[in-house]
Parts: C-alpha cells; structure tokens; sequence
C-alpha cells in the first residue's frame, strides 16, 4: 500500500497517498477498508483514469484513518464532509492532489481547514496575473514565491467556502515568513493564516482561520 506519512500540525491529521496502482486495484484496497457500495455508482461515472485513481485514494485515506463507518459527503457548496451515524469521527475534512500526490487532512468538528497542493511554477507565473494583484505582483517577485501564493489562495479558498469568492479582491497575501503568510479576507471579516511547506518536491499549503 504506497500510503506516504501522516503530519500532525496545529492539531489537523494530514495524510498523503503517493499513486502508483492503477484504479482497479486502488478500488480493490479501498474494499479491505470499507464497504464500497455507498461510492460504487459514483466509482463508475468517472472517466479518467488519474482522476479515479485521485478520488479512491482520498478515500482510502479517510478509511485508513477514521475507519470502515464513516462515508465522504458534500455539503451544497460542494465542500467534503464525514458522515458516521453513530460514530465520533473528525468531521471536518479537505481534499488535494497534484502529480501523483493526493493528501486529506482530518480536524476537529468546527475546526475547518483548507489543504492545497501545487508543483508547476512555470504555469503559475505565466497566470500570475489573474490571482494576484498589482501590490501582491510588486510584493511576490519570484517563481516560487507566486506558486507558494497561489498554493496559499487555494487552500484559503477551499477554508472560507464562499461561492463566488475572488482569488483577486476577496483575499490578500502577506509577507511570506519562517513558511507561513497571513492571508487578508475584508469581505469575510477575518483573515487567515496559512503554514507553507514543500511534500514530494510539491508546495504544500494549510490554511486556517487567524486567532483574534
């Protein structure tokens, strides 16, 4: 089982699958961990190979680590959640992939996080543009202080769940210092803090609401 490690940061379980099985057999690993007929259907109408590989991993994680009971579901705004009628199970969850990386992070009921993955530097300085601003372009000057950045906002994204949110507008990115930034939110009232680090040679982004 190509399960990688499981970090403990600020009291949030992050777990990281590295994948290199095909979706059959990731399917036949996820039925040794639970019962797969709640994510058969679903199983089956996704087309890509890579992205059912990414998807039955998730859950492989969330199985390996809250056990057979608990069921990935999502809320209106499309954000995961566990559902364990009966059980006490972290109920707040993030998912994230890239490469062949997928990671979940696990915290507390009512503590919601944000997780991102993101490894092509080259991409996201040619887009730069269209998720940072003229301050945050004059503030991040180099290639992997733009990808960090955007890893950041799409963690941060993912925290604040807000249709409509703005990458530009709507969240503002600090100073990166000593692997972390805070990430201005005015049209939400509060901001975040984001903790950087690099996993499988990948920026790795956790983000979390700024204690007053």
């Amino acid at each position: 089982m190509p399960y990688l490690r499981t970090l403990v940061l600020d009291n949030v379980h992050i777990s990281f699958w590295r994948l290199d099985e095909s979706s059959e057999e990731m399917w036949t690993l996820l039925r040794n961990l639970t019962d797969v007929s709640p994510y058969a259907e679903r199983f089956s109408r996704i087309g890509s190979e890579k992205r059912r590989c990414e998807w039955v991993a998730a859950r492989c994680l969330v199985h390996r680590n809250v056990g057979a009971s608990a069921k990935v579901a999502y809320h209106a705004t499309g954000r995961p959640f566990l559902f364990s009628p009966g059980a006490e199970t972290p109920a707040e969850i993030s998912v994230t992939h890239a490469a062949n990386l997928v990671a979940v992070a696990f915290s507390p009921r009512g503590h919601r996080v944000g997780i991102d993955l993101e490894g092509n530097e080259k991409k996201a300085w040619r887009v730069r543009e269209r998720f940072l601003s003229a301050e945050e372009l004059r503030r991040l000057s180099t290639p992997a202080e733009v990808l960090a950045a955007w890893c950041a906002k799409e963690a941060t994204y993912k925290l604040c769940d807000v249709e409509g949110f703005r990458f530009v507008g709507d969240m503002e990115c600090g100073a990166i210092e000593k692997g972390q930034l805070r990430m201005k939110l005015p049209s939400v009232g509060k901001d975040a803090v984001v903790g950087l680090s690099e996993v499988e040679q990948l920026c790795f982004a956790l983000s979390q609401w700024r204690k007053p």
